[in-house]
């Protein structure tokens, strides 16, 4: 039953903006229907997996939301007039099943829609309804069976001179959409899936000079695309799950345009074996994923294809035993992940000259031993996880890093034994480094370490400080 305060704010709306849950989100958000109610935030019609077949029937409301999500249901078919009665500039329709959108569905948000998800539907073509809107800046039609010439000239040149990002792709694809050349302005593009092994070197054309973040994956591509090569002021690229590129796929022509540009590369899932030598050429260069690639061994030779200037690797998932020294190469990285690799122990030589790592990952490795001897290069480091290992005691070489803030020792099965031995851990917390958080609970007693050691420590173990 309602308050008396809800229902002075139910009749005078402007007087209390900001009731959005509760009463507020069953009163004004605007929908009917008892199926087909939606939760209202400040922002959002959330309208998700309701299991909806059409769209519920929109009341006019006054608050102004931002975003209607009806996501993950149902709805086959948008009818004429389907959003009057509400304002929004975003729209989430991914994850339906819809065969069509009216030209008119969205004629009263024609002016105002900057954002439409159609991501994983069952559209055949693109809808003409979009060349209708004014002002639309993203759009992801990705994994719907729309083939290439079906991206239509008529509504992608409609589109071009405003969308800014544009997702497309699905796994049966059989040629690159060759009208892609009307988005003038678009800056941001994904592609997924695709049947072709290349595609063409005019791919980029028409946005080869605004074009900022592009990304490629799951593809059947042989090669990282020549058409690259065009991109002059590309900083981010992201090749990932390409599974039929390997080494020999890693063309250095293809980067000649980004050469002095490309900040962030992620080559994941590539069936790569070594650091690719492209990346001696990318003298910008500052994060480098090449994770979930079979390296198993990193030589000083691959490590000297990598520019100076980095400072993020991910090597998570690359089947490495041990922590390669030739990593030491890199001195300026700041954060290193090698989680869920083989790594057994962590030794005295592992990890020099890496004065400025501030972020150090080796969660979900066999790891069972740290020498106390490690981490001596690593003054600046402030985080070290250490999530599910086989570690049965907290490694002693923490004390070596007099700047460590937080120690995540998390386990799906907690293992650390928590008893008067982890005295060390209380004198250093105590005297050294009293601002470090300790994440992770104990194997013997029903406690956080970081509790135990901060109070149990303290009052049932001989004081050895």
């Amino acid at each position: 039953m309602l308050g008396s305060s809800s229902i002075l704010c139910l009749v005078v709306i402007s007087a209390c903006p900001f009731l959005i849950y509760g009463q507020y989100s069953e009163s004004l958000c605007p929908s009917q229907g008892v199926s087909s109610r939606c939760h209202c935030t400040e922002n959002v019609i959330e309208c998700r997996n309701r299991g909806l077949t059409s769209l519920p029937n929109f009341q006019t409301s006054p608050w102004p939301f931002k975003r209607l999500d009806l996501s993950k249901n149902n709805i086959t078919y948008i009818p004429a007039r389907a959003f009057e009665g509400i304002n929004v500039t975003e729209i989430d329709l991914s994850f339906n099943m819809l065969t069509g959108i009216h030209r008119e569905a969205f004629i009263n948000l024609k002016k105002q829609l900057n954002g439409v998800d159609l991501h994983n539907n069952l559209l055949f073509a693109l809808p003409e309804v979009l060349s209708t809107l004014e002002n639309i800046t993203k759009l992801d039609v990705s994994y719907n069976p729309i083939p290439h010439d079906n991206f239509t000239d008529n509504v992608m040149r409609l589109i071009g001179d405003w969308i800014t990002e544009f997702h497309f792709g699905d796994q049966d694809l059989q040629q690159w959409p060759h009208s892609l050349h009307h988005l003038a302005e678009l800056q941001f593009l994904k592609f997924y899936g695709g049947k072709m092994d290349r595609i063409p070197i005019t791919a980029f054309n028409g946005f080869e000079h605004t074009l900022r973040k592009l990304w490629m994956q799951s593809t059947h591509l042989i090669a990282v695309p020549i058409a690259l090569q065009y991109l002059h002021n590309c900083n981010e690229l992201h090749f990932d799950n390409n599974v039929f590129v390997k080494d020999a796929g890693i063309l250095i022509p293809a980067f000649a345009g980004m050469t002095k540009t490309l900040d962030t590369l992620s080559l994941e899932n590539n069936s790569l074996s070594t650091f690719p030598p492209v990346l001696r050429t990318l003298v910008s260069l500052h994060n480098l994923s090449l994770a979930r690639n079979n390296l198993q061994i990193v030589s000083d030779q691959a490590i000297s294809e990598v520019g100076s200037n980095l400072t993020t690797l991910n090597l998570q998932g690359c089947n490495l035993d041990r922590i390669p020294g030739a990593l030491s190469k890199l001195s300026m990285l700041k954060n290193l992940d090698f989680s869920y690799n083989k790594i057994t122990t962590i030794e005295k030589n592992d990890l020099q000259a890496m004065n400025h790592l501030a972020s150090l990952n080796v969660s979900y490795n066999p790891l069972a031993y740290v020498s106390k001897s490690s981490f001596h290069d690593l003054g600046s480091l402030e985080e070290l996880v250490l999530k599910n290992t086989s570690l049965y005691e907290v490694p002693q070489a923490i004390t070596n890093l007099p700047h460590l803030k937080i120690l995540n020792l998390e386990q799906d099965q907690p293992s650390i034994e928590c008893n008067c031995d982890l005295s060390w851990l209380y004198c250093f917390t105590k005297t050294n480094n009293s601002a470090l958080t300790i994440v992770g609970a104990c194997y013997t007693i029903v406690l956080d370490i970081g509790l135990y050691v901060k109070n149990d420590v303290r009052t049932t173990c001989p004081n050895m400080c």
